[in-house]
């Protein structure tokens, strides 16, 4: 270089040769061969960046190959310095961001926004480079469409794609260790500047790693980045898919944490008015179940009845329950002096025994002192009758109060108890559950239960003398009520079912108020008066299933947890005591038809929300997305937690509307943001060509130290 009067000169070299492309086409044999220049060219542009300069149009076309094989990049004329040491600021001025140069094939995202979304730098080459192996791994292949879209032409629809799209990264399952080439191109082509290849030499070396058959050093992105990445894609494409997803997800996490935590919530409303109503308050029975006493025979308990009939000359009676009825008459004489609320029996009495008078007389000294006695059957006839032994039906008559007993599975529908049967157009069978409450409300009355057609309430009406009834009646609500489709006892087919929810305790709960039934048998009176007095006892089946025994054993559902061999007393006890409690589950986990319709359409509110929230300025700004994100993901954590831990109807509904809202909101506005950030980039673009910048001047795209972009 120099002068020649006032003329200035610059001599550089004459090279001969062929552009890269057709080089790589005509001369160069396998890809290994093909790699080696490729590897040359890494180094040069590696050198240009030691040096402090970014080229920004890398391209086959500018790096000819000489006849010995070497490469030589050309055209530095639209480079980007980086460095002061070689000219002047002046020349580093005399270039302004927001314009778009460069060979649009080979461009970065980032120059393809003219430098408004992200500085250019020694990344963009690396871009360039990614491109230019892409096409050497897959024979001529470009990662992005080169087809026009309806509304652009061939460049503007690439130009946009470049712009807002992730490129397509091959499988080069035919190529010799061809992962290792996917993680190269994977890391030149990736969107964010940050998570490309570190440097042009660190690519050079990988490609000499890779044709010596050595391991690569470059890492995949990590699999929260490839998710992101193909997130960020999808979003570009379409907001709808999205959407959809978000509302799949709502209602997916809602069933499942309704399902997997037992979420259930109580009704506040009385579902029955009463005059009486008033034996059932707290300070009369206390709360409900510790106004409650479970007397369990236990596997002990036979050896301590056998000796219990000895001691008292009781003949017949055996290790079989069903010989224990003498017993059991003894121990409700013993009860009649005790005065507990009531006695219910959770046995079946079906069998005709000797001892049947003794279990009668029983019955009828307990009724008598105001006790009233409920048994289970285990199945009726089609006029109500009850499958017990005769001789105890016929003796008690009118005094008879007996209910059924109708197994469920309690890991399915946890708390769902049959509370009624309804056979034919007027026969009403109840459950043990329901008769025990008309025998609390009014001891002295004999019930009779009216249920017209398929409602969802039956009226109990309530006879105090032979054809005289109380004016106040009753009326019990039900939470479902369905038709049986297939005969189990004790339900025919085509009988209607009514059901009621209730909250289940934990058997350890049950087992604080759990006492052997020897011990109501043999204790002294005043031990006994203590234990029973005003409590609603109930007698039920604990022994061990062997062998010719099957128990009365259960797998229940207690919030997330499934525990074996429940009593069937217990789950008894927990029917009784919530429907005296007059507060049931109005629905359990499985969300009702109207409810998650409601919340799909909440959730869809959610998405759409912030199509136009988003595009307030303020949210600009890292920060202000960053705090709007936290509060949503927060709220709606909180509302989740609310759903699955409360038991209260309207704190439950609270939770899940707030849950189907936010969290849509949530991940509709990352895909507004991720969408917006292209919009952000335009509007910095349109308030550039406000300065009057024109297409025919040069413009560098290149950050430096001290300068920043003109704020939109």
């Amino acid at each position: 270089s120099g002068t020649i009067g006032e003329a200035l000169y610059f001599i550089m070299d004459h090279v001969e040769g062929a552009h890269l492309d057709k080089y790589l086409a005509s001369s160069a044999g396998d890809l290994e061969e093909k790699l080696i220049v490729f590897e040359s060219v890494c180094r040069a542009v590696a050198d240009a960046h030691a040096a402090g300069v970014i080229h920004r149009d890398l391209k086959p076309s500018n790096i000819i190959v000489d006849a010995d094989g070497q490469p030589h990049i050309l055209d530095f004329g639209i480079c980007a310095l980086t460095t002061t040491e070689w000219s002047s600021w002046a020349r580093c001025d005399i270039t302004q961001p927001g314009d778009v140069i460069g060979t649009l094939k080979y461009m970065s995202p980032e120059q393809a926004w003219g430098g408004v979304a992200g500085p250019v730098n020694e990344r963009s080459d690396i871009w360039s480079l990614g491109v230019m192996l892409y096409e050497i791994v897959t024979d001529g292949k470009y990662p992005y469409s080169l087809e026009p879209d309806p509304d652009r032409s061939a460049h503007e629809a690439l130009l946009e794609r470049i712009r807002r799209e992730l490129p397509y990264i091959p499988q080069l399952d035919t190529v010799p260790r061809g992962e290792s080439l996917q993680v190269l191109l994977e890391r030149c082509l990736a969107w964010e500047p940050g998570h490309r290849i570190e440097s042009a030499s660190r690519l050079a070396e990988d490609l000499e790693r890779y044709r010596c058959g050595q391991r690569i050093r470059t890492k995949r992105l990590w699999l929260p980045h490839r998710v992101k990445r193909l997130a960020v894609g999808a979003a570009l494409r379409s907001r709808w898919m999205f959407s959809v997803a978000f509302v799949a997800l709502v209602g997916a996490t809602l069933w499942g944490g309704m399902y997997f935590f037992n979420v259930q919530w109580r009704s506040t409303a009385d579902p029955y008015a009463s005059a009486a109503a008033s034996v059932l308050m707290a300070s009369d029975l206390g709360e409900i179940r510790n106004g409650m006493l479970v007397a369990g025979v236990f596997d002990d308990t036979v050896d301590a009845i056998a000796a219990y009939a000895s001691e008292h000359d009781l003949s017949g009676v055996t290790a079989s329950a069903t010989t224990w009825r003498a017993i059991h008459g003894h121990l409700m004489d013993r009860l009649a002096t005790a005065r507990p609320r009531a006695v219910v029996w959770d046995y079946y009495f079906r069998s005709p025994r000797p001892e049947d008078s003794r279990l009668t007389a029983g019955v009828r000294r307990l009724e008598d002192a105001g006790v009233p006695v409920i048994l289970a059957a285990l199945s009726f006839g089609p006029d109500g009758t009850p499958d017990l032994s005769p001789g105890v039906v016929g003796p008690l008559g009118d005094r008879l109060r007996q209910g059924a007993i109708v197994a469920r599975d309690m890991v399915r529908r946890p708390g769902e108890f049959v509370m009624a049967i309804k056979r034919g157009k007027q026969t009403v069978v109840p459950s043990v559950a329901t008769m025990t409450l008309a025998a609390v409300l009014h001891p002295a009355a004999r019930v009779e239960f009216e249920w017209t057609g398929r409602s969802t309430s039956i009226n109990l009406l309530y006879e105090v003398q032979p054809g005289a009834y109380l004016r106040q009646r009753d009326r019990i609500e039900f939470t479902k009520v369905a038709r049986m489709l297939q005969a189990k006892h004790p339900v025919l087919e085509d009988d209607l079912l009514a059901f009621n929810t209730f909250h289940l305790e934990r058997p350890e709960g049950w087992q604080r108020r759990t006492v052997p039934y020897q011990t109501l048998l043999t204790c002294p009176d005043d031990e006994l008066s203590h234990l029973v007095a005003g409590k609603l006892l109930v007698i039920g089946d604990f022994r061990t299933p062997h062998l010719g025994f099957a128990g009365d054993r259960h797998r229940v559902k207690y919030g997330a947890s499934i525990v074996d061999d429940v009593p069937g007393c217990y789950l008894l006890a927990d029917a009784i005591a919530g429907l005296l409690d007059r507060y049931w589950v109005k629905s359990a986990y499985l969300l009702p038809p109207t409810m998650l319709l409601s919340m799909m359409l909440v959730a869809v509110v959610g998405c759409l929300l912030p199509i136009k929230l988003a595009t307030v300025k303020v949210f600009d700004r890292r920060g202000c997305r960053r705090a709007l994100w936290i509060g949503l993901f927060g709220g709606a954590a909180v509302s989740l937690l609310v759903t699955t831990l409360s038991e209260s109807y309207v704190p439950v509904h609270l939770g899940i509307v707030g849950f189907a809202l936010l969290m849509p909101m949530a991940g509709s506005f990352w895909v507004e943001f991720v969408r917006n950030r292209h919009r952000i980039a335009d509007r910095r673009r349109h308030a550039l060509e406000s300065f009057g910048l024109t297409p025919k001047r040069t413009i560098t795209l290149a950050s430096r130290p001290g300068k920043s972009l003109p704020r939109a």
